[in-house]
């Protein structure tokens, strides 16, 4: 039975009010509300007190001390600490009061350069903490900061951050005072390097600068209310030698934590009903049967009211009376609790009606005794796992594989089709990414392919005519932007862009002329006036005269015939005369943009009138003429012969077969002119491999030479 199992004594916080208690337990409570006196909650729980480092715990670790001279000392913590026989051990049992006279004989201490320490005292049910005391034998701890948890280490809570460098250690937390009773705030009064030792650490729950109305107010209790513990080290005081790999005299040895004495000051729990706490002893089976009360057991608060004791109710946080006793939780809890709470309400279940219900989730703004404060997921049951689950302390939704949102109410992106059935909730779209809107490749519910302009088909993998390189760029569908006159039609390969072209141009999109080929300008077609036919009246004594090769001069009244038999399509010309007074070089025709139908946009057109490529274009000399008209008159020469122009080059006066790819202008050799490089510069003979000669020239006459050259040409 439970009654031999639990043979011997049951301690029990007692909490008196009044009679039946010793004489040294009772205190009058004259107000109406009391509280027990504060006490030092270490004192007697050695076996619940932890450190994560301490030295000397496997063998004999040596440590030295800063000073002038430098001294060291051995720490073996293999067994407790003995003032006989064993005055080196400095396990973490050493920090709790003793008041013994050699007090400062004892204390703990970490394992040397260890930077991160965690203590940790477990309480064996809720208390009420007050204030913190450390005192180092070391200096005290470059940054730190303290923790408590209200449900035996589960979740933890900040109290306080301790930093002589706030900024860096603790980013993001504030330096400043705190402005309310629960600010979380870096205090820097407790990290500098003196005192060297007996340094103090001193933290209270509650800032006494700030006035306290109500004590039961929830933040109040918040920040008063514990089960455990924490003081975690996180930087050591090292006066600027934090080199800790540098080897002279291995530098870590003298950097440790070191703590003389830690008190955490605190009472027991009795909600303002009690002055005092006593342990009780009893072997009584009827105080842990008795119907609506909770199993008497270890840790629970026992108070006296008018001169009867009665066992505290079940600790089921208002949200139920009924309770029993759980003999499998009280093993599961180290003999701390075995109570069980029976029909919680509200949405609560848990031993203590602590926790939220499935499906429902703590609102973090009430008190755990609020019966509102458990409230319903509201996670989609399709798009989250099992049915609509949330975090009982978040509330937040955990969504399936493919699902997002707040709720698990929506596809990600680039699915479909959100199903409770489905275990990932929504089905990929067969959509090409590439060919779909950017917000969202398909529709969500149907998963119909929303195409991106230009591209088109169930999946969106296709660019519509007069586009391509859907799947074989990293972009979408790209205009084909194909030659207005180098290519056939505006239309491509939808995979390779390739525009079809015309004889002899090449290039992706039809705009350059094969190797050996070129584009006329304006000015192609030149008709050189001495290869006219004179046409004049009949005037006596008056002879034709011929003034040299490339020019005619013409008396008033005669004219001159043309043979025209080179014109590659019939449309409009401009006609082009060169001359000077009374002396005709040549003729030419200009075709005339605006006469070819459809060549080119309108837009086009108006940048070809507004650079005045004609003019332009048709001025005697090399100049150069703007890229857009080059580029217009280009095109339209491709068009006009439907392709590129042969170069033609002269062999034997030029140095290649090879032309420009505007103009189509051969290289040809010295004294060589004319654009295939197939006639000798005037004054200028022996056309030949070597080009031409000028025989008995001087310097000078040389010089004056090529400007009659440069004149004629």
């Amino acid at each position: 039975s439970f009654l031999s199992y639990f043979h011997g004594f049951v301690a029990l916080a007692l909490c008196s009010r009044r009679s039946n208690v010793p004489a040294h337990f009772q205190e009058r409570c004259d107000g109406s509300l009391c509280y027990p006196s504060l006490g030092d909650l270490m004192v007697g729980r050695a076996a619940q007190l932890s450190v994560s480092s301490t030295c000397g715990l496997n063998g004999p670790q040596n440590y030295c001390i800063l000073g002038y001279l430098e001294k060291c000392f051995t720490c073996d913590s293999r067994r407790p600490y003995n003032r006989f026989n064993n005055p080196y051990s400095h396990q973490i049992e050493n920090i709790i009061t003793t008041f013994a006279p050699e007090r400062k004989m004892r204390w703990w201490q970490s394992e040397n350069g260890v930077q991160q320490v965690s203590i940790q005292l477990d309480l064996e049910t809720m208390f009420q903490f007050s204030h913190l005391v450390l005192t180092f034998k070391s200096f005290r701890p470059a940054a730190m900061l303290v923790e408590r948890s209200k449900d035996f280490g589960h979740t933890w809570k900040v109290f306080r951050f301790f930093s002589a460098d706030c900024v860096n250690d603790f980013p993001g937390v504030s330096k400043e005072p705190a402005a309310t009773i629960d600010d979380l705030i870096c205090d820097s009064r407790y990290s500098g390097a003196e005192p060297s030792t007996d340094g103090e650490v001193v933290f209270k729950a509650l800032d006494p600068s700030f006035h306290i109305d109500n004590p039961y107010n929830p933040t109040v209790k918040e920040l008063i209310t514990m089960t455990n513990l924490r003081v975690n080290f996180t930087r050591l005081f090292t006066l600027g030698d934090n080199l800790l790999g540098r080897r002279r005299r291995n530098p870590q040895d003298k950097y440790y934590y070191a703590l003389y004495e830690m008190v955490v000051r605190g009472r027991c729990f009795c909600n303002g009903h009690a002055s005092q706490c006593m342990p009780v002893y009893s072997t009584r089976g009827d105080i842990f049967t008795e119907p609506g009360m909770v199993s008497s057991n270890k840790g629970v608060q026992i108070c006296i009211y008018f001169d009867r004791i009665h066992i505290s109710r079940c600790n089921c946080n208002g949200h139920s009376e009924r309770c029993h006793f759980d003999f499998e939780r009280y093993k599961a809890t180290g003999q701390v609790s075995g109570g069980v709470c029976d029909d919680c309400r509200n949405n609560r279940m848990g031993p203590q009606c602590e926790q939220c219900q499935l499906y429902h989730f703590r609102d973090p703004q009430r008190s755990l005794e609020d019966p509102h404060a458990c409230i319903s997921c509201t996670c989609h049951q399709a798009g989250s796992v099992d049915g609509g689950l949330c975090d009982p302390v978040s509330g937040r939704c955990v969504c399936k594989q493919n699902v997002e949102g707040e709720h698990c109410d929506q596809c990600k992106f680039g699915f479909y089709g959100l199903s409770q059935d489905d275990p990932r909730g929504c089905r990929m779209c067969r959509c090409n990414l590439l060919g779909t809107i950017r917000t969202s490749p398909c529709d969500q519910t149907t998963g119909q392919c929303i195409c991106e302009h230009f591209a088109y088909g169930p999946e969106c993998d296709q660019c519509v005519p007069g586009y391509w390189g859907l799947g074989n760029t990293v972009f979408g569908c790209l205009p084909c932007d194909c030659d207005i006159g180098g290519a056939f039609s505006t239309t491509c390969s939808s995979s390779s862009g390739q525009c079809q072209c015309r004889a002899n141009m090449v290039g992706r999109n039809c705009s350059d002329p094969a190797p050996g080929h070129f584009l006329a300008p304006l000015d192609f077609y030149l008709y050189e006036a001495e290869n006219a036919v004179i046409v004049r009246p009949h005037i006596p004594n008056v002879s034709v005269t011929w003034t040299g090769p490339g020019f005619v001069r013409i008396q008033d009244g005669a004219g001159l015939r043309f043979t025209i038999t080179n014109i590659p399509l019939t449309l409009t010309y401009h006609l082009l005369v060169r001359y000077e007074p009374e002396v005709l070089i040549e003729i030419g025709l200009v075709p005339k943009m605006e006469s070819l139908l459809n060549f080119c946009s309108l837009e086009a057109l108006a940048q070809y009138q507004h650079y005045r490529c004609v003019e332009l274009g048709v001025q005697p000399g090399a100049g150069t003429i703007p890229e857009v008209c080059e580029r217009l008159v280009a095109s339209m020469s491709a068009y006009i012969h439907n392709g590129a122009i042969p170069c033609k080059c002269n062999p034997t006066g030029s140095f290649s077969s090879s032309c420009s790819k505007f103009g189509g202008q051969c290289d040809c050799k010295p004294s060589v002119i004319g654009r295939c490089c197939d006639t000798c510069a005037p004054l200028t003979f022996g056309f030949g491999p070597n080009g031409c000669s000028c025989k008995h020239c001087s310097h000078k006459s040389s010089r004056k030479q090529k400007h009659q050259m440069k004149r004629l040409l």
